[in-house]
């Protein structure tokens, strides 16, 4: 048996395509009828559209892309804040932008913030005539200032997370022969109403004599600093008030 064959060398591999230098473009059109409507900021608005071949056959046929027509190729902004888009009408219809006829997009100044928008794309005669060739989506715009909702549950969120420190803390309480130890009312007892909650000099008091770490007590005298004055802890809270 011959071993020529065996011994032959494999053959090259074929070489790699050559890298086009051709930039990517996109396609002048992408064939549907569509527009769209995004927000910028609560001062700017942005408008692009696109035509099916279709409609724009349609469009040469019947002359609305004839300038001697007097057909304005135009954008129609509607506020629909108070309505829906498919009620749109002179109660909705706010002004009409002008077009070039090789425009595809534009940025325009939105009337108000705080609003909702839609625009609709198409052509509009001398005598007031409208033929819609596209309808956008409902954009709001933001308002244009901070927001007015105020969170008033914060009070009540802090004094709940200061019972669970508290009843973590009273596990360590009363135990004979241990340094540190100190007296504060139990998890049980607080929750059933039996005991009071000490007040942000005495918490601070217990927790430093070891009942829970100095960082902790550091951290709770911290947190309590601007509550002694005022707030569920103060001597003026219907808690510690002194009887008359």
């Amino acid at each position: 048996m011959s071993l020529a064959s065996s011994s032959a060398e494999p053959p090259p591999a074929p070489a790699p395509p050559p890298v086009s230098e051709t930039p990517f473009a996109f396609p002048p059109s992408y064939g549907v009828d569509r527009a769209v409507l995004l927000v910028r900021d609560p001062h700017w608005l942005y408008a692009y559209w696109d035509t099916s071949a279709q409609t724009w056959a349609m469009v040469q046929e019947s002359g609305l892309a004839d300038p001697t027509r007097g057909w304005r190729r135009i954008l129609r902004l509607h506020d629909v804040s108070q309505t829906t888009p498919d009620q749109l009408g002179a109660h909705t219809h706010l002004f009409d932008i002008d077009l070039d006829e090789a425009a595809r997009d534009f940025y325009f100044q939105a009337p108000a913030a705080d609003r909702y928008y839609l625009v609709e794309y198409g052509y509009l005669s001398p005598n007031g005539e409208f033929v819609r060739l596209a309808v956008s989506n409902v954009t709001d715009v933001p308002r244009n200032a901070p927001s007015d909702q105020l969170d008033e549950s914060w009070g009540q969120l802090y004094d709940e997370a200061l019972r669970l420190s508290l009843a973590g803390a009273g596990a360590a309480r009363g135990v004979p022969g241990q340094p540190g130890s100190a007296t504060l009312p139990g998890a049980s007892e607080i929750m059933a109403g039996e005991q009071e909650v000490p007040g942000s000099a005495d918490l601070v008091r217990h927790m430093s004599s070891g009942t829970a770490s100095s960082h902790l007590a550091q951290t709770l005298h911290d947190a309590l600093g601007d509550r002694r004055s005022s707030g569920p802890f103060s001597a003026d809270s219907p808690r510690h008030r002194p009887a008359s």
